[in-house]
Order: structure tokens, then sequence, then C-alpha cells
């Protein structure tokens, strides 16, 4: 029988390395969670520092390529200028020229009829350029643009400087057979009446002792180079989110990625404190020169919450530009928040490791303790060791899915198909016309064969997807997916444009930066069929033709508006109008389908709303009146 102080001793020799084992573990653990956590703080400042400091050289390169950009194409301006009219005076030389020799036989008088009926409807730079002749005595023989001076003599005519142009130009080109020449003149549409230098080439034709040329005010030239900069730095991205604005010293947004504050002035922001305060701080320090901005950005295009935006901006003092980017911190967090997770992972990793090692020496001193204590007693406790047998239990499950095809929907797809598939046949008879036609007059261009082997294509693959979709149509396993709007309008557009540039209809979008949950492809559907609705009730109409499209989201829900200037739906037929097999367009073969359809699509499918109103609106200071179709969506809409 053991004595009470052996057993305390048993007890000491079995438990004291199990608790040492577990304090030493314990204290293990804590130092390094500690120093971890140190050295992610550090880790954690040093990455923040590196990233602002990396970021802020990579934004102020960009502006800078981009400043370097702006003033080397407008610099280049007066060049361009020059190129652009030259090469159109050459031509129409060489037209006159070709003329000339191929009309030998006919009189003077006729081959001179024939070289001016020739050059008068020639334009370009957006039809603000036109040629004109003279005689080098001063006699006007053409001038497309002011026809009365045609038959007058101008040699005695001055500029607002008092140059005799005539006359000087006379001089000039006797010693030469082309220059370049520089002239003021007083714009017919400059209520101000100042003078504005013009440019212009001339060149002689010496068969009839003419010289032929053409001129352009150098800042209407300086307009459309101005607007090719901007639509440049307007589709410059770079990086995730990386985009690039434009403020003119006035405060007027000339690039924005947020549609709602391009062209517009931060000033009209005055009820907004904080777009007013970024606007004016943006505008007031870029007139100054070059500078970094820090401040709470109100425009994150992946962010639903305000964040803190760092900005470098630069002027460009010739045009009067501020020119900037920026980058937001959440993707700096978001860094930090993945070498966090880094972080705890790598910590837990540590943790296992030590409680494994723990565990083993827990075992070991077991061990070694109970072999202790075995010498020191006198009867071993036997071990009993017990085998449990795990039974697997293997259970298996069938799923019986059933296919239910609706042969009472067969009509009304076969029917549909057909109005979806006129127009883009029409379509593509009309393209392959087209190129018939050029081909036979030979001014087939292979750049144009090739865009419209494209649109030929792309109309091709509508057609082949649109059985899918009506095949698709009634099945209960569509998938919804995430979308863009503007992916979404681009899409619909490329299959649309070129008829409706066809019936000079212009489409007016204002498409917000929203991503949400939909059936692409049948969304993309109910669009066509309206957007066909709108232009078949425009076709009639002599005015102008106009569609409008919207796309916004409003308390968590999207809305699509669709608008056109062609009257309206008449009162008696605004309830009948989504009833099936009702038309409007008997004459036009209409089936009267296609709004049920889009109506079942968006209600049954897509799981909106679909309503017509019919609106008065004004647009370019002109009234109209039209129909307008509106969908309405919920923004995370999942089936």
């Amino acid at each position: 029988m053991k004595s009470k102080n052996e057993k305390q001793l048993l007890k000491l020799i079995k438990y004291t390395p199990l608790i040492l084992i577990f304090l030493f573990s314990i204290f293990v653990i804590i130092f390094t969670y500690i120093d971890q956590n140190a050295i992610f703080q550090t880790e954690k400042n040093s990455m923040k520092k590196e990233y602002i400091t990396i970021n802020k050289e990579k934004i102020k390169e960009i502006v800078n390529r981009a400043c370097t950009y702006t003033n080397k194409t407008f610099n280049n301006t007066e060049k361009k200028l020059k190129e652009s009219l030259k090469k159109e005076v050459l031509n129409a030389h060489a037209i006159a020229m070709n003329i000339y020799k191929q009309n030998a036989d006919k009189s003077e008088e006729d081959v001179k009829k024939m070289i001016i009926n020739a050059l008068r409807p020639i334009r370009f730079n957006k039809t603000r350029g036109y040629l004109f002749i003279y005689e080098t005595d001063g006699k006007n023989i053409l001038n497309a643009g002011f026809p009365n001076l045609e038959g007058k003599s101008l040699w005695n005519y001055q500029d607002l400087k008092g140059t005799f142009l005539l006359q000087e130009m006379k001089e000039i080109l006797s010693n030469s057979d082309e220059t370049f020449y520089d002239w003021y003149w007083e714009k017919p549409d400059d209520n101000e009446s100042k003078e504005v230098k013009k440019i212009g080439f001339f060149k002689k034709f010496t068969p009839y002792n003419w010289f032929i040329g053409t001129g352009e005010y150098l800042e209407d030239f300086e307009v459309d180079v101005k607007e090719n900069i901007l639509t440049y730095l307007r589709e410059l991205r770079y990086g995730k989110n990386g985009y690039i604005f434009v403020f003119d010293y006035d405060g007027n947004s000339l690039v924005h990625l947020n549609k709602k504050i391009e062209n517009r002035n931060y000033k009209e922001f005055n009820e907004n404190k904080q777009m007013y305060s970024i606007g004016k701080k943006v505008v007031d320090t870029g007139k100054k020169g070059e500078s970094f901005l820090q401040y709470e950005g109100i425009f994150n295009p992946n962010k639903k919450n305000l964040s803190m935006k760092t900005v470098y901006i630069k002027n460009v003092p010739n045009l009067k530009w501020i020119i900037g980017t920026g980058f937001y911190e959440d993707e700096l967090y978001e860094k930090i928040n993945n070498t966090q997770e880094k972080y705890e992972k790598r910590f837990e990793k540590y943790i296992q490791d030590m409680l494994i090692i723990a565990s083993i020496l827990t075992i070991i001193f077991l061990f070694l303790s109970i072999y202790i204590t075995s010498l020191l007693e006198k009867k071993f406790i036997t071990y009993r060791k017990e085998i449990d047998k795990h039974i697997k239990d293997n259970t298996r499950q069938q799923n019986i899915l059933a296919y239910q095809s609706r042969m009472a929907g067969m009509g009304e797809m076969i029917g549909n198909i057909a109005h979806q598939w006129r127009q883009p046949l029409s379509n593509i008879l009309t393209v392959t016309s087209g190129m018939k036609l050029k081909k036979e007059l030979g001014i087939l261009e292979d750049k144009e064969l090739n865009e419209s082997f494209d649109q030929v294509a792309n109309t091709i693959k509508y057609l082949s997807g649109t059985i899918d979709d009506f095949r698709n149509f009634f099945k209960p396993d569509k998938k919804f997916k995430k979308c863009l709007a503007q992916d979404i309008f681009k899409k619909v557009m490329t299959l649309l444009s070129a008829q409706f540039k066809a019936h000079n209809i212009e489409i007016v979008s204002n498409i917000d930066f929203i991503e949400f949950q939909t059936i692409e492809n049948e969304l993309i559907q109910v669009l066509i069929n309206i957007f066909n609705n709108a232009k078949d009730e425009l076709l009639d109409k002599d005015s102008k033709k106009l569609i409008f499209i919207d796309m916004y989201e409003k308390d968590k829900k999207i809305f699509i508006s669709i608008k056109d200037n062609a009257g309206g739906v008449p009162e008696n037929i605004k309830d009948k109008i989504f009833e099936p097999y009702f038309t409007t367009k008997k004459d036009k073969q209409g089936t009267g389908i296609g709004l049920y359809m889009s109506k079942e699509i968006v209600v049954k499918h897509l799981k909106g709303k679909f309503y017509l109103n019919n609106e008065t609106f004004k647009y370019d200071e002109k009234q109209y009146k039209g129909a307008v179709f509106t969908i309405e969506l919920d923004k995370e809409e999942e089936i």
C-alpha cells in the first residue's frame, strides 16, 4: 500500500511535464502573436507609404504624358491644317487637269464649265471647307462658299489689314506654282466683326491662267483639334479604375468618367458643398501650375461608399485646361486586407505547428512519466487497447428532371422569329447591294468593304442567336448574370445603328455606369423590339427623327426608358398595345407580337415591370410629343 507522499510524488512525476509543456506553449503563442503583429504593423505602414509613393509617381507620369500629347497635338494645329488644305487643293488640281486632258476635243468654255461643276460640290473639314478659282487678273471664276462673288473682279479688294489679296497672290504665283498664304478675314457668322486669321493654299492651273485655292479659319480648325484631343483623353484608361479628367479655367468639366459631371460647371453644384469644394480646389490649384491634392472622393466607379482620393493635376496654359487623374485609397486598404489575411493564415499555421509540437512533447513526456512511475510502483497498471471500427454508410440520391415542351407557344415563337428576322435580312440586303453598286462604280474601299462584311457577319450572328433565344424562351433554367448597362446598349446599337443612320434617325443616349443582374440576351431582345417599333413610327415623319434612351439606377431599381418623337400612341389603343396580335402596322406586315413578347419577357423572365406613357418634352429648344416605354428591374434580382 502506497503512502501519501508516494502518491503525491507519482502525481507530480505524471503531471508536471504536461503542465510545463502547456504553459510553455501558451507563452510561445502569445509572444509570437505580439511579435508577428508588430511586424505586420510595420509592413502595413511601409506598404502604405510605398503604395502612395508609387501611385503618385504613376499618376504624375500619366498626367505628364497626357499634357505632352495635348501640347504637341495642339501646337501642330497649323501644320495639320496646312497639310489638309494642300491635300484638297492638289486633289482638285488633279481633277481639273484630268478633265482638261480628257476633253481636248471640246470647246474651252465647255471644259471650264465641266471643271467648275466638278469642283463646286467638294466639301471638307466638317463641310466648312470649299474651293475657289480666280484668274490671275482677279476675276472670280468659282466660289463654292459665296457664289455671289462669281464673275466679279476682286483685283482691288483689300482685307481688314489693307492688303490687296489678289494682287499679292499674283505676284507670289509669278515666281512659284503653289504657295501657302495667311490673311485676316471677317467671319460671316461672327457678331463681333473681329479679324480672324485664315490660312490658305493656292496652286496655278496653267492651261487657263487660273489658280485654284482654299482657306480655313485657324480658330475653327483649332476647335476640331481640341475635340479630338478631348476624345482621346476621354477614352484613355489605365489600371483597374484609372481615367483622365479635364477642367478649363472657368470651371467647366470637359472630360470626366461620370457623365453627370461632364459638360457641367462645378459652380452648378452649389447645392452639393462637397462637389463644389472639390471642383473649386481643382480649378484654383490647377491654374497655378501642377500639384497633388487629396480629398474624399465623390465618384468611385466600383464603390458605393465615399473614399479618400489622391490626384495629380497640371495645367496646359495655351489651352487654359487643367488635366488630372488620381487613385482611391480603397485599393490600398484592399491590398492591406489581403496582406492581413495572408498574415492571419500564416499565424494560424504557426499556431497549428506549435500545437502539434506541444502535443508530441506532451505524449513523449506522458510516456516517460508513466515509465518512471512504473519503476516506483510495485504493481503496473496494464493498459487496455480498444479498437473501434468505423462503419461507412454510403447514400445515393438521384435527381429526376422533367422536361416539358410547350406546343401551344410554337406559333407565337415562329411569328416572332419572322418579325425579328425581317429587319436584319433587309439590312444585309441593303449592305450587300450597296457594296455591289460601289464595286461597279469602282469606289469601294477595302476599309469600307471590311466594315460592311463585319456588319453582315454581326447581323448573321444575331439572326442565328435569335433562334437560340426563342428556343430557350420557355425554359425554366435561364440564368441571371451581372451585366454593364453600357455593354448592353453597345450590343443593341451594333445591330441597329446602320439602319437608323440610313433613315436619318438620331439616337440620344444617357447611360449611367451601372451594373445589375439580368438575362442579357432577353433584355437585348426587348430593347431591339422597342427600338424597331419606334423606328417604324418615325419613318413616316418628315420632321427630325429622334429616339432617346436613358438607363439609370434609383432606389435599388434599374430603369430603362426609350422615348421617340413620333407623336405618341393614340389614347384609344393604349390599353391594347400589349395584346397579342394587335398591330397598327398592317400595311407594313406587322405581326402584333413584338410588344406582347417583350412584356412577357420583362414580367415573367426578368421579374420586372413594363409600361407605356405618352410624353410632351423639349429638345434643342423645340417641343415634341412621343411614346415612352419604361422597363423597371430589380438591381440584384436572381432566379
